[in-house]
């Protein structure tokens, strides 16, 4: 609320008096924490501040070989780009921790093995997704009243539906874990085909994401 943190906005310097909670607000918790007594100024000129901001809102970008261009989502710690999936374009997505480099060089590699075997990856997903979800597609059909096909006499099979599905965006973690989005080609209206996986353990679980 505007009496908390809604006082504040995004990146605004200010300076803040503060003081230990009160003993009897703080005895369920762990560690007694401080709270704000007083805002003194709420737009403060601190140059050592305001360098840690500038620093922040420098881009980072990544020319990488065989991924392209990446650029850092300091926000949300996630490098975005786009791929060749397959002779198709899809955006990258690469979950990392924007403070540790490391991570940045296990989620490219992770992304990278993925692409490399592209092929086998993508009939594995399709195939998953298939398996797991025409008999959805199937009872989704049954609703839709401006299709006049009729599940009963011409239902969307598996092969249909891992034909129709194409990737669009595909996330991938430092740890190798990933969440690829599919087009489902209106066979679940505007929602679409999520297939969630790992380099180590391989595919789990297919999904309908709104």
């Amino acid at each position: 609320s505007d009496k908390g943190w809604g006082r504040f906005g995004k990146e605004q310097i200010c300076r803040l008096k503060i003081r230990r909670m009160k003993e009897e607000l703080a005895k369920d918790l762990v560690v007694r924490p401080w709270c704000i007594s007083e805002t003194v100024n709420a737009h403060e000129d601190c140059p050592e501040l305001q360098a840690v901001l500038d620093e922040y809102h420098k881009p980072v970008v990544i020319q990488d070989q065989v991924l392209g261009e990446l650029t850092l989502d300091k926000d949300y710690d996630t490098f975005e780009g786009e791929i060749q999936w397959c002779g198709k374009n899809a955006s990258l997505s690469l979950e990392v921790n924007a403070e540790s480099k490391p991570s940045w060089t296990r989620a490219r590699s992770a992304a990278k093995k993925l692409r490399a075997d592209c092929e086998t990856w993508d009939k594995a997903m399709r195939e998953l997704a298939a398996k797991n979800l025409t008999e959805l597609a199937n009872n989704w059909l049954s609703q839709d009243e401006e299709n006049p096909r009729d599940p009963e006499t011409d239902p969307i099979t598996e092969e249909e539906l891992a034909r129709r599905i194409s990737m669009t965006s595909l996330s991938v973690t430092s740890g190798g874990s990933f969440t690829a989005w599919f087009d489902c080609d209106e066979m679940f209206t505007d929602h679409a085909v999520t297939v969630c996986g790992s380099l180590k353990k391989g595919l789990k679980t297919a999904n309908i994401e709104g």
